[in-house]
């Protein structure tokens, strides 16, 4: 599309233009705008910006194919599968990295910039689940106002200086370009409403906005004209198109080969690991199965506790289950029959929260179930109603794959965050359209952030290899001079898990027993996530408090994140009983 300024530049997007014309014809805003485009037919007149644009975007602009995703509609567009583009998996995170130099120094690539910038800056303003669009509108107000105050005053101190000093034939030429950044850095957000921004986002194609779905209609009192009248008024349910979604899903770097890759694995395993290699894949839906690694504060009090009314969540029982045999195991005298009904249920519990099934592990958990459910009855006198759903498990193991790729903790632990999102709407007004959107302005700041590995380095410094304690057992892991400087963190979070320096990793799994390392430093270089582990020896595993009992050593190993075995770190207790340390899995290996 042509600008109606100069008429000599063409521009893709709507968008550019508005940027072109915000730059070079900022005297013109207030005049009329004249089309240019040679499709149209008589070069229609408009009077404000507004109307251009609607204008450009209505009738002249250059139809680009968009592909629907629509049952029973062909797109003539689409000619061969290959030329569809669903993995940039060699697209650079830094997009200026193929700018040339001189090119950096352009007002055009200042200007495209700097508007990419800002609206990755409303997108993460969006995104955050506390914050409503109206306060969303304020913070950009008062953002402007800022920027606005001290780019003047910059502004007029440096053209101070500037206006003393000589320089060559293009001195007045770079003035003038400088004036210009600077006009742009004075009005940031200048016109851009709440509604202008949700637009801007959409051009970009990253919002993918809800769509509407009639249910029914309601009676509905409305004021008009001073009388009050009884309508019909349609009733509307929102959806987000999952097609749209999983199409920017698989544009994300790397993503769509790291899903081939994913499954060329699970072809070459001889256990269960995924849904998918189960027999009912195609009528489940798979969730991310990456879970935090610190459950919600307790409920309880200690009248509870001791009225053994505990009151727990499901992620609060989950955990108190897993870690009751480091709490009191050493209280309990050995061959007691109600902490052997505990010992089988934690048994069962870490079958069920496996995340890889080897053949036969169905008839184990049969057994374990009748062991229980046997246990329970000469205890308890009878078994529950809810008892009955175990004796499906091993069937729905063998079946579906792991089960807690199935668990309902993956849809419910979404559930405070959309209550999250309804807190922060501040009109009740057609509030599942409000709440829809608040979704998928989230979505669209994680698209438009391509941090598709999301790696968070807590309190890291550069510091030499050589300066590490034991750095000789190490520094040829990472095939560089001693002197080369690393980035050494306290903490990282990857896929929202945390690990801490003094967490425990399970290197590898050998003679039955597996082998863990405590973190003593975690590198991050080049794009990778290493461990620099100290090795710990495991002595046998204690079952009467279900943990594995180690002993230190001096052997010192390096690991990448992506090469563990076991993805989920550990703590490293104390027992009360005779000092040893103990640690225990959160699920079976």
């Amino acid at each position: 599309m042509l600008c109606p300024g100069c008429a000599n530049e063409s521009f893709q997007t709507v968008h550019e233009l508005s940027a072109h014309v915000r730059l070079f014809h900022f005297d013109f805003f207030k005049k009329s705008f004249r089309c240019k485009q040679q499709n149209c037919c008589n070069g229609s007149v408009c009077y404000s910006w507004a109307g251009f644009v609607r204008h450009i975007k209505r009738y002249a602009a250059r139809e680009l194919p968009v592909v629907n995703f629509e049952e029973g509609e062909v797109h003539e567009e689409i000619q061969d599968v290959e030329d569809v583009i669903v993995d940039n998996e060699f697209v650079d995170f830094d997009e200026d990295v193929d700018v040339q130099d001189e090119d950096r120094y352009s007002i055009e690539y200042f200007v495209n910039n700097f508007f990419k910038n800002t609206e990755f800056f409303a997108a993460s303003l969006y995104a955050h689940p506390n914050s409503s669009r109206k306060l969303v509108h304020s913070v950009v107000q008062s953002t402007s106002d800022i920027l606005t105050s001290t780019i003047t005053i910059l502004k007029q101190n440096v053209f101070k200086v500037l206006s003393n000093c000589t320089g060559d034939e293009n001195f007045p030429h770079e003035c003038a370009k400088l004036n210009s950044m600077f006009n742009v850095l004075e009005s940031p957000f200048d016109g851009m409403s709440d509604f202008k921004r949700l637009c801007n986002l959409g051009e970009t194609g990253k919002f993918i906005k809800p769509e509407p779905v009639l249910v029914c209609h309601e009676d509905k009192y409305v004021n008009r004209e001073k009388t009050v009248e009884l309508i019909r008024a349609p009733v509307y349910e929102y959806f987000i198109p999952l097609r749209k979604v999983l199409v920017k899903f698989l544009e994300l770097p790397g993503m769509f080969s790291s899903i081939t890759r994913f499954m060329s694995k699970l072809r070459n395993r001889s256990g269960i690991s995924h849904f998918l290699q189960g027999g009912l894949w195609q009528q489940l839906s798979s969730k991310d199965d990456e879970q935090g690694n610190k459950p919600p504060t307790c409920h309880f009090s200690v009248d509870r506790f001791l009225n053994c009314s505990l009151n727990l969540s499901s992620s609060e029982m989950l955990c108190f289950t897993r870690y009751l045999g480091e709490m009191v195991g050493d209280l309990i005298p050995e061959g007691n029959s109600a902490w052997k009904l505990y010992l089988v249920l934690h048994d069962i519990l870490e079958l069920i929260m496996c995340p890889v099934i080897e053949p036969g592990m169905d008839i184990y958990m049969r057994t374990l179930i009748s062991e229980h459910h046997q246990t329970y009855v000469n205890l308890y006198g009878s078994l529950k109603p809810k008892h009955h759903f175990m004796l499906h498990y091993p069937d729905l193991l063998k079946r579906n794959g792991p089960l807690s790729s199935l668990s309902a903790l993956t849809s419910e632990r979404t559930h405070r965050v959309g209550k999250m999102y309804a807190k922060a709407c501040n009109s009740r007004i057609d509030f599942p359209y409000s709440v829809s959107v608040k979704y998928q302005l989230s979505l669209c700041n994680r698209l438009m952030k391509y941090d598709t590995v999301s790696e968070k380095l807590v309190k890291s410094k550069f510091c030499k290899l050589q300066s590490l304690s034991n750095f000789q057992s190490f520094y040829e892991f990472f095939d560089v001079n001693p002197m080369y400087e690393v980035n050494v963190a306290n903490g990282v979070y990857i896929f929202e898990t945390m690990y801490k320096v003094g967490m425990f990793v399970v290197t590898k799994v050998g003679d039955l027993l597996p082998t863990f390392g405590e973190i003593l430093y975690i590198v991050h270089d080049k794009s990778f996530v290493t461990f620099v582990l100290k090795l710990k020896t495991t002595v046998h595993y204690r079952s009467h408090v279900c943990a594995y009992i180690v002993d230190d050593s001096d052997d010192i190993a390096c690991v990448k994140h992506n090469e563990l075995l076991y993805h989920i770190p550990l703590w490293c207790r104390t027992s009360p009983l005779d000092g040893k340390k103990c640690v225990s899995l959160r699920h079976s290996l």
